[in-house]
């Protein structure tokens, strides 16, 4: 129930004052002195409501700005005074992608990212700690090179892989074949 008077309309600015009032008996908000210490301690908590909500924005490396130097410390990340605060942010993102599990579908994502947005899918275990790997993609030493260097850097150590292609095509697609038999004779002479 709000309780506007013109005293609260008056003094009265912050959201937080206006939720003391409310609750409140009615007879405080026609009180210059009260109404006062209601706008009073309401700014407080409106700076303590900005505070803890900005904070929260800066526990995550996606939103930090102010903690951003501590963000690039606690991961390693030499500073760069020439990026701005978006790139940098970017930059910690994808620092902190590659220290997450590695789990196919991580590694999936990093390897498409690296080769500019490829469809990327893994086969597990085709063989005693190996995997492969399969772009969709015309077969290229460039996607294979960035392909290599993204896994190599996220694998596990003990695990081997292929980089393989599988073209999809659409569209009428025509195959041919033939088939021979053939059977092999000796022939000797007779003397």
């Amino acid at each position: 129930m709000k309780q506007h008077t013109e005293v609260t309309n008056r003094i009265l600015s912050s959201p937080e004052g206006q939720k003391i009032i409310d609750m409140v008996s009615p007879v405080y908000s026609d009180g210059e002195v009260a109404v006062s210490l209601f706008q009073t301690i309401g700014l407080q908590l409106d700076d303590l409501a900005k505070w803890t909500g900005e904070f929260k924005q800066q526990t995550t490396g996606c939103c930090a700005t102010w903690t951003l130097d501590f963000w690039e410390w606690e991961y390693g990340i030499p500073r760069d005074s020439t990026l701005t605060t978006a790139q940098r942010q970017q930059r910690l993102i994808s620092t902190m992608q590659y220290r997450a599990p590695m789990n196919p579908k991580r590694v999936e994502q990093i390897a498409s990212s690296a080769t500019g947005g490829l469809d990327v899918s893994i086969t597990e275990r085709t063989g005693k700690n190996q995997f492969q790997v399969w772009l969709t993609a015309l077969p290229s030493d460039e996607y294979t090179r960035k392909t290599r260097e993204a896994v190599d850097r996220v694998k596990p150590a003990h695990l081997i892989y292929d980089v393989k292609y599988v073209q999809y095509s659409e569209g009428p697609q025509y195959f041919a074949g033939t088939m021979q038999l053939t059977k092999i004779y000796e022939i000797r002479q007779v003397v």
